[in-house]
């Protein structure tokens, strides 16, 4: 049976309320980042927040699957290199920018030398794969987003290499990284294979969510089931769990997919729409932001690390400067790609923030 019938959803329809979740998610992130303000190191705050970022790669798989959905996407190594493009273009511009911030920050603080050793690592969002690359480079932020990219590439090597059956490919991927968790390896290879079993679960939510999404619920139920799902979500990250709380985050995601409940309607507000937009912008920037904004008051006014003020006016910071850099860089950066793959007579649908 193939992977999806080409009468499935069109790829144009826009999960509005998994993107509010997205944003809900990197600003729940900045938040547990602030201790940064403070000196707390970036990769502990890094290690703190995993947890969360799951979420992130099973939306991820999620969106991608339903963008390429039908059999005959991505079937030629011509239409995997438009794929690519696309996504390249979909974070590179940013990613480079803030890259640029980083070595300005990194320069003022006098660590240049440490971070210009070997910049190609994180210029090549390596810095995920390989074991000797300095996680912390320039933008601590860019370490997950180094593992998505090439997860992104190798889903869309999945799709070109397996026409048909790919949901039992994307089982079998979870399995194995599964497996492989429990096999001893470091925790670099542990955070990858996380990642791994976290984008094509996602993915097979997409599969389950096509075969189920007429189910006959009323939104009363689904109302109780978003409360429900979504507080059992938060008891798991509480707890610290790390590959547990991804079948959480899937669970989730696959019921707040239906928009059928109170808290759906809820995140349809344009509050809530925004900040899906700002996230991608508002997750890769907001540890810099705070980084600086610690230095600052750490130079300037030392008491003011203790007040109150100083987490608010950088989260605002945060939020300010991820509006910017979504409409002058993210935004763009999205438009030549779609340009691009249109030039090249492939659909471009446009909505797909993976």
């Amino acid at each position: 049976m193939p992977y999806l019938k080409d009468d499935c959803m069109p790829a144009t329809h826009r999960f509005i309320v998994l993107d509010s979740l997205r944003g809900l998610t990197a600003l729940a992130i900045a938040l547990v980042h602030l201790p940064l303000l403070g000196g707390a190191s970036a990769s502990q705050v890094m290690r703190d927040s995993f947890p969360l970022l799951l979420f992130f790669f099973v939306l991820s798989g999620f969106v991608l699957a339903h963008a390429h959905a039908h059999a005959r996407q991505l079937n030629t190594a011509a239409a995997f290199g438009h794929f690519a493009i696309g996504r390249t273009l979909r974070i590179f511009p940013l990613h480079l920018s803030l890259l640029a911030l980083g070595l300005v920050l990194a320069i003022g603080a006098g660590e240049e030398a440490r971070h210009l050793d070997n910049p190609l690592p994180s210029l090549l969002l390596l810095q995920a794969w390989l074991p000797g690359a300095d996680s912390q480079a320039l933008n601590p932020a860019a370490w997950p987003l180094s593992l998505g990219y090439y997860l992104w590439l190798l889903f869309g090597l999945a799709l070109l290499a397996v026409p048909r059956g790919r949901t039992g490919v994307f089982a079998a991927i979870v399995l194995l990284a599964v497996l492989a968790l429990h096999s001893g390896l470091n925790e670099l290879s542990n955070s990858i294979l996380m990642g791994v079993a976290a984008f094509f679960l996602g993915a097979l939510c997409y599969r389950l969510y096509l075969a189920m999404r007429l189910i006959p619920l009323s939104p009363a139920a689904f109302t109780v089931l978003e409360f429900t799902t979504l507080g059992v979500l938060v008891l798991a990250l509480d707890a610290g769990w790390e590959l547990a709380v991804v079948p959480f985050h899937a669970l989730t995601l696959f019921v707040f997919a239906f928009e059928g409940g109170a808290l759906s309607g809820l995140l349809r507000l344009a509050v809530f729409r925004l900040l899906g937009r700002w996230s991608f912008s508002l997750y890769l920037s907001h540890i810099l932001v705070f980084m600086l904004a610690g230095g600052l008051a750490a130079r300037m006014a030392p008491t003011a690390l203790g007040d109150p003020w100083l987490p608010f006016a950088a989260l605002g910071g945060a939020l300010a400067l991820a509006g910017v850099a979504y409409r002058c860089i993210e935004r763009p950066g999205m438009a030549l790609g779609r340009r691009l793959r249109t030039d090249h007579g492939v659909a471009a649908t446009g909505q797909v923030r993976g």
